[in-house]
């Protein structure tokens, strides 16, 4: 193409009908007509600057290190580059070989830690339901428990600022008391026919509280002015008590294999 623009700019062409004859912007064609007209060679020439430390295979190769597994990170591949045959380089180094590769950087979103023995409950739990027709699952209330502290909330909270070493100062900060400084204790499920009323839980769970609970909080069906009662619940931390409630409400209970540690949860 370099030979073409200059043999059509020697026979006299404009800039505009050589753009349009090699499919190039005529600000291209003129860049490159200033730059390599009078030019024994069109090659170009030697740029400064240190060459690439990692080839075009080392770089494929932190990629499969790092989309396998085997390496968290890219200063986790740059300390073990020796060990791995790849050459000394910074982890700066490694993440402008990635993103060359295509990858991006993302935060980790927060899952439940789920072991072998979880992961082979959850797959016989499935397989055990996979013959369930609609009707079946019509029946299925899924339930959860969660607190929620007062002051100390998890997650990020941003503000804006100066760039630059700035004093603290109340707006600034996110305050944290210790233990949160309270909590409060919510109930909710879910079916078929929606998702049902959110409860707050001031008490001791016993058999009779949770017993109202799901007479009051489950989802209705519409057009009908009572509860939908399931006969299979998955899912909530109960005691013997409330077990004993609800079997004698007529519900049958599963359990969700869950993370230790964590309320039951269906994800």
């Amino acid at each position: 193409m370099r030979v073409t623009i200059i043999a059509l700019h020697e026979q006299g062409y404009s800039y505009n009908r050589i753009s349009h004859f090699v499919g190039k912007r005529q600000g291209a064609v003129s860049r490159f007509l200033r730059t390599f007209c009078g030019r024994p060679s069109l090659s170009d020439r030697h740029r400064r600057g240190a060459p690439r430390k990692l080839t075009t295979w080392d770089e494929h190769v932190i990629k499969l290190l790092i989309l396998s597994g085997e390496c968290q990170s890219a200063a986790e591949v740059a300390r073990q580059a020796p060990n791995l045959g790849l050459p000394a380089v910074s982890a700066n180094t490694v993440r402008r070989a990635l993103r060359r590769q295509g990858l991006v950087a993302r935060v980790k979103p927060p899952k439940h830690f789920l072991t072998k023995s979880h992961m082979r409950r959850r797959l016989e739990l499935a397989r055990a339901h996979r013959h369930w027709s609609e009707s079946d699952w019509r029946r299925v209330l899924f339930s959860d428990e969660t607190k929620l502290l007062l002051v100390n909330a998890h997650g990020r909270t941003w503000c804006w600022r100066e760039p630059g070493p700035q004093p603290l100062c109340a707006r600034a900060v996110m305050p944290s008391k210790q233990f949160g400084d309270g909590s409060i204790l919510l109930w909710g499920c879910m079916s078929a026919n929606g998702v049902g009323n959110l409860c707050r839980i001031f008490v001791t769970m016993t058999g009779s509280v949770y017993t109202e609970i799901l007479g009051a909080c489950c989802p209705r069906r519409r057009g009908s002015h009572r509860a939908d009662a399931p006969t299979l619940s998955c899912s909530w931390t109960a005691t013997r008590s409330t077990r004993a409630a609800a079997r004698s409400g007529g519900w049958r209970r599963t359990t969700w294999p869950h993370s230790p540690g964590r309320p039951n949860r269906p994800t």
